[in-house]
């Protein structure tokens, strides 16, 4: 829709009502542009098109296009639209007048132990409730919805609720497992939105959620000043079709805790940073000020938790979609101090992340284990778009598709590199590296396999000699199958070792 439009058309059916209040999630790089309306008429909302009139035209530009790249079997496509959201329910809990000038509001603090009584076990369940005027500063734990040290929640439920506006968090799970929170709305939110405090949080559904926009607090922890709409603290969870826009920080930040469970719950034989993956699926990240999805600072998954010496267990990632985010669409094992194990990423798809930021990327990967073995981390069936016609007037010039890490153990395969030309390249050796190093680190082997371009004529950039190697296992990277690629050198054989054509390597 465009800045002024008076109306709206979303995907249906609804049951949305005149005089009802909605949000529309920004789409451009800018946090601040998601805009309430209110609904003024609707029309065909028992249809799969809906036509919404607003209270108020739109001030801003949000946009709504799935765009299609054609590639030599199928085309690709990536959908950049907003989300609208419902903020209205029928039952209501709020704070006073007062809540806002005392920083004081509403809260739900729940308990439901596992214990039975009578046979019935205990359990929590919120439906469809509306939630403002909520939230406390400076008082850990005094959030709109806080389950609280439920241990096996087996039958408690967060469902349809809207959280709008909370000055402390929207929903908080502390020491409570196998909970379901699913399609819930959280709107301008202080600190970390939904957050797992503990890490000793496991089997919870966190299913079918949309969270826009999260601000810095410094009345909460010191994370809340770079909050992210997700903070998961624990990978043994659910984490599926979740919708992360304009938080303040990271869409879905996973800080497994390391090396072992925190808090009131806390326990040694909890080691969040060693588990497994429960699943995390379909998630969307956009318009966020640094990363979409950011996996900080370890993660190594292993056959047996606590015990970082077991063997790693290979883990997958999976359709992930992230746009306009201002830095990296996904980043893990950065920032020099990161880490990651055996973690791969499949079928992501990945567009217009990076505005001014010097190593922007959609894709941003550092450290990697050495215990994780051979093939075992990487990137495969994915779409890496470097600039597509959302607003091409916001982004910077200068961006790459993969920042390749500082290990040889990593791959790229069956990934579809579109529209990276001039200075933005598809993939560069670690960004950081420079060849002035006293000892330099270097040279470190990537494996690709099953490339495609789509006008991407800047497919490698190389800055220095010892910069980095490709290795093309079937010749979809440099026309040769089972060749490498290096920067050129005088100690190269020049007939052996052939400069490359027909595309720019930077160096």
């Amino acid at each position: 829709a465009a800045a002024g439009a008076g109306t709206i058309t979303v995907a249906g059916p609804v049951d949305w009502q005149v005089g009802e209040r909605i949000a529309i999630a920004t789409t451009s790089f800018r946090q601040g542009e998601t805009e309430r309306r209110v609904i003024a008429a609707i029309s065909g909302a028992a249809t799969s098109t809906v036509t919404v009139t607003l209270d108020t035209p739109l001030e801003f530009y949000h946009n709504a296009e799935r765009e299609c790249f054609d590639g030599a079997a199928q085309q690709k496509c990536v959908t950049e639209a907003a989300e609208v959201v419902l903020l209205d329910r029928s039952i209501v809990i709020e704070g006073d007048e007062t809540s806002g000038i005392n920083t004081f509001g509403a809260t739900t603090h729940l308990m439901p132990r596992a214990a039975k009584t009578h046979g019935v076990e205990h359990h929590a369940r919120l439906s469809f409730v509306e939630f403002r005027r909520v939230g406390q500063r400076y008082i850990p734990g005094r959030n709109p919805i806080n389950l609280h040290l439920a241990g096996a929640a087996n039958t408690t439920s967060v469902v349809g609720c809207s959280i709008d506006g909370s000055l402390n968090r929207a929903i908080v799970l502390q020491g409570t497992s196998n909970a379901t929170i699913r399609d819930n709305v959280a709107l301008d939110t202080e600190g970390h939105a939904f957050h797992m405090a503990d890490g000793t949080e496991r089997h919870n559904t966190i299913e079918g959620n949309t969270i826009i926009g999260t601000k810095a607090s410094t009345s909460l922890l010191n994370t809340d000043v770079h909050p992210a709409a997700f903070l998961l603290s624990s990978p043994l969870n659910y984490v599926n079709n979740n919708r992360a826009v304009g938080a303040f920080h990271d869409g879905f930040w996973l800080a497994p805790n390391y090396r072992y469970a925190t808090g009131p719950s806390g326990s040694t034989n909890v080691c969040p940073a060693s588990q497994r993956l429960g699943s995390f699926d379909g998630n969307v990240a956009h318009s966020n000020g640094r990363h979409g999805l950011n996996i900080f600072r370890y993660w190594f998954p292993k056959a047996v938790e606590c015990n970082y010496g077991s063997a790693d267990v290979p883990t997958v990632v999976r359709n992930v979609v992230a746009f306009k985010n201002q830095v990296h669409g996904i980043a893990v094992g950065h920032n020099r101090v990161g880490k990651i194990g055996s973690v791969s990423f499949d079928s992501v798809t990945l567009a217009d992340n990076g505005e001014r930021a010097w190593d922007a990327a959609n894709f941003w990967i550092e450290l990697i284990s050495n215990s994780a073995p051979n093939q075992t981390v990487g990137v495969a069936n994915s779409l890496i778009v470097a600039t597509t016609s959302n607003a091409p007037r916001e982004r910077g010039v200068y961006r790459r598709g993969i920042n390749l890490p500082n290990d040889d153990n990593f791959f790229v395969a069956n990934v579809t590199f579109v529209n990276y030309h001039g200075p933005s390249y598809a993939m560069e050796p670690q960004a950081w590296a420079t060849e002035r190093r006293l000892a330099p680190t270097y040279g470190w082997e990537t494996r690709t396999l099953g490339l495609e371009w789509i006008n991407s004529d800047s497919r490698v950039l190389f800055r220095f000699r010892h910069h980095g190697v490709l290795n093309d296992e079937d010749g979809t990277l440099t026309g040769v199958a089972g060749s490498q690629m290096a920067p050129e050198s005088p100690l190269f054989d020049p007939i052996e070792c052939p400069q490359a054509t027909g595309f720019n390597t930077g160096l």
